[in-house]
């Protein structure tokens, strides 16, 4: 019985202490938690001080229209206003102002000039880069005026007044790029690096000028200027989505799409903003602001901010999708339709878009082999090189992360075969003195002849147009004997072709005298054959004919002794007919002996 009332002792005051601690505890958590001190100490957190307006919690299956991401897109700014981090320094009559829209293009800042004396200037200052790649986009209300950009005093570009682009060297000398229209959006690209004061010039994507000089030399760039010309008036430029290499937020080659609005409204003066695309690292922006558009599938995205006391503020998230419903965007730069290519394997160069992204690209030839691609570059030259001579249908494909395709075909010539040479004249059996030889040839090709040349026993190229001489000097020069003439002639698609001929040098061919002795000798016969024929011809009526004498004899010569007499025989010089000496006219034609 003792025992169990120790026990119950025991219990009690332990039942007594427990409930000691936890009054205690309950009065520390009711301490701690007291509003009041809640306020002195911690931040407010308060997500309905942030509220995002786009992007809305639905699915898109294209980007915004008109927004673009960039450094500086402008569209936290408003409208009428100098956009936040630029500074405006026009003259009088003159002004930068921000823009709702201008074909296409949303929240756009202009550079307007009504003043002829006078222009309109802004800058946007950053750090001293030594190197970097600025991009924005471009257009001119009118021609007949001009605007410019000029990156630290460096690049120095123009808008002509005859609407070409420009750019000033180091001695000043413009150098034109492009004609360009008014009222037409142009993007632009400059790579510039200071260690040789040199840039390179983008325009749509295509390298217009290579390794161009700085108009001053600088050891580094800190500012984006823009401005109009003083003397000209009633005209304005405009920019848009202006984007840097340096800031980390955004990458080269965004603002070439289109992307993803965010715009929110917030309550409360926020000394710092970011946003958080799928719960990853937050983005320091300065307001609304243009996100590319992400991949395909679903997405979430949060604002946050703070106050210059160091409050901390935060939106909903908002949940949003990305569909597709569309086959990627494949554009060909080159080839071209038409193009001509002979043996050497040609390169190509497309841009391939798609609004939840491209996931991948492959080609072919003549619809054989499909080759993977990731970037531009050149065609196979196993592959091009088993196409035959004409045309090759070049077709290129792309799927999207949605499983969308498309494809596009460019069709080109391919030409292996050489040029056909006929050489009319000289020939091999030609042979010529000190005068310098002509010459006519035939040449024909499918593709189109492009260079024709000969030489003279391998000597100096000799290129020509059409037919003619030798080169009267390089023939005076060459030695007596065997001249061996080629030509040769090369195509459009570099395939070449030569044909020669081997001539003399030195002495006449005898075959046109043989000929000319040959007519003589023929001449000469024909006209003795002419002769015996008259001879012969019967007497025209009253004609005399001589009697034909006979032979005489001795008269005191007896029978017998006139078989003695010797008669020496000749022939009538005329007729040919045989005589003898004792006869004093012919006794065939009469003619007189």
């Amino acid at each position: 019985m003792k025992n169990l009332k120790n026990e119950c002792v025991i219990l009690g005051v332990i039942f007594l202490l427990c409930l000691s601690c936890l009054i205690s505890f309950v009065h520390l958590e009711i301490n701690y938690i007291d509003p009041d001190f809640k306020e002195e100490i911690l931040p407010k957190l308060n997500n309905q001080n942030i509220n995002i307006t786009t992007p809305e919690n639905k699915t898109y299956t294209e980007p915004m229209s008109g927004y673009y991401p960039s450094t500086y897109g402008f569209e936290n700014d408003k409208n009428g206003n100098v956009p936040v981090g630029w500074t405006d320094y026009s003259h009088d009559g003159c002004g930068t102002k921000v823009i709702s829209e201008l074909d296409g293009h949303k929240k756009v800042l202009e550079l307007w000039d009504k003043n002829n004396s006078g222009y309109s200037k802004i800058y946007n200052n950053f750090l001293p880069q030594t190197s970097g790649t600025i991009e924005w986009w471009w257009q001119q209300s009118s021609g007949g005026v001009a605007s410019h950009v000029i990156i630290g005093d460096g690049p120095t570009l123009r808008w002509s007044i005859n609407n070409q682009l420009q750019y000033d060297d180091l001695s000043g000398t413009s150098h034109t790029i492009i004609l360009v229209n008014p009222n037409q959006w142009y993007h632009h690209k400059i790579v510039f690096n200071c260690s040789n004061n040199s840039f390179d010039w983008y325009i749509d994507g295509v390298l217009q000028a290579d390794n161009a000089k700085f108009r001053y030399k600088r050891s580094a760039l800190s500012f984006f200027r823009l401005n109009t010309w003083y003397t000209h008036r009633d005209y304005s430029f405009y920019i848009d989505a202006v984007g840097y290499s340096w800031d980390s937020n955004y990458n080269i080659g965004n603002n070439t799409e289109e992307g993803l609005f965010l715009n929110f409204i917030s309550n409360v003066e926020l000394n710092w903003i970011g946003y958080s695309l799928d719960t990853q690292e937050e983005i320091t922006i300065m307001g609304n602001t243009t996100i590319p558009l992400p991949d395909y599938g679903t997405h979430s995205i949060q604002v946050f901010g703070n106050d210059s006391v160091g409050i901390n503020y935060w939106s909903d998230i908002r949940i949003f999708t990305i569909g597709d419903a569309k086959t990627p965007t494949i554009i060909i730069n080159s080839p071209v339709s038409n193009d001509l290519f002979g043996q050497t394997t040609p390169d190509y160069s497309v841009r391939i878009t798609d609004n939840i992204g491209v996931n991948t690209m492959w080609y072919d030839l003549n619809g054989g082999t499909n080759f993977l691609f990731e970037d531009n570059g050149t065609f196979s030259s196993t592959e091009w090189g088993n196409m035959p001579n004409g045309t090759v249908t070049i077709t290129f494909y792309a799927n999207d992360n949605a499983g969308n395709v498309a494809s596009k075909s460019v069709i080109v010539r391919k030409d292996i075969e050489a040029p056909t040479i006929v050489i009319n004249s000289p020939i091999s059996i030609d042979s010529f003195g000190e005068t310098t030889p002509h010459y006519t040839v035939t040449i024909t090709d499918s593709s189109g002849v492009n260079t024709m040349w000969y030489t003279l026993n391998e000597g100096e190229n000799n290129i020509f147009i059409s037919n003619g001489t030798i080169d009267a000097t390089e023939w005076s020069e060459l030695e007596n004997g065997d001249v061996i003439i080629t030509f040769y002639a090369r195509d459009n698609a570099d395939n070449t072709a030569s044909k020669s001929v081997t001539v003399k040098k030195g002495y006449v061919s005898p075959w046109p005298i043989l000929i000319i002795v040959a007519i003589i000798a023929s001449l000469s016969v024909g006209i003795i054959i002419a002769a015996m024929i008259m001879h012969r011809r019967p007497p025209k009526k009253g004609q005399i004919i001589p009697e034909k004498p006979r032979e005489i004899f001795p008269q005191e010569a007896t029978p017998d002794e006139v078989q003695k007499v010797e008669i020496t025989t000749s022939f009538c010089p005329m007729c040919g007919t045989k005589i003898s000496d004792k006869e004093k006219f012919c006794s065939n034609c009469g003619t007189e002996l």
